[in-house]
This record gives C-alpha cells, structure tokens and sequence, in this order.
C-alpha cells in the first residue's frame, strides 16, 4: 500500500519549478512500461496503484493523441462519447474490452 502523503512531502511552487523536469522525464518513464498503444490515436496508460476498480478491474487513463491540426476535430468527432460509456467505441467499430493489455 502506497503511505498517505504528509505536509512535509508537498513542495511550493519556487522549489517545484526547479525539480520539475526531473519529477517529469522519471513519472513519464515509469509510465512508458504500462502504456499500450490501441490503434493510431488511442493509447491507455494502466495504473500501477487503482483508483477505484472493483475486483478482477484494471484503472487505466486513456489519451487520445493527434499530432496534426486539421485531423483534431475528425478524428474527436468519432471518439465522441468515449468518456460516457462503458464499452467506448474504438476505431473500426469495435467495443471489445481490452483486458489483455494490462498484462
């Protein structure tokens, strides 16, 4: 179990700025390990500490990543209503749950 955060372990906003980068560069290598890319735009990043799955879940945070501008607004005009579902619409027309990528 991961030990509460205390006082002592919250850094002001001057003392951040200079660690910044270095928390940075280590968080997005720790996470690069669990990080599965679905297709072309979709990516899920599954959480090594659960926020709040039940039992046999997996707590995974989904990013939908578009490098070029003008495919931003057609490429989130078809993962719309990915946030309010529980089997969210993936590229193809597929809704399978992905519970084998967590492995």
């Amino acid at each position: 179990m991961t030990p509460a955060i205390k006082l002592g372990d919250v850094v002001n906003f001057f003392g951040y700025e200079k660690v910044r980068e270095e928390r940075r560069r280590r968080v997005i290598a720790l996470k690069a390990r669990r990080r599965e890319e679905v297709g072309l735009y979709l990516s899920f990043v599954f959480e090594k500490r659960p926020l709040l799955p039940g039992p046999c879940e997996r707590s995974a945070i989904r990013f939908i990543e578009i490098a070029e501008k003008e495919e931003i607004k057609p490429v989130l005009d078809r993962f719309m209503g990915i946030d309010t579902c529980a089997r969210p619409p993936l590229p193809g027309g597929r809704t399978e749950l992905l519970t084998d990528l967590a492995s």
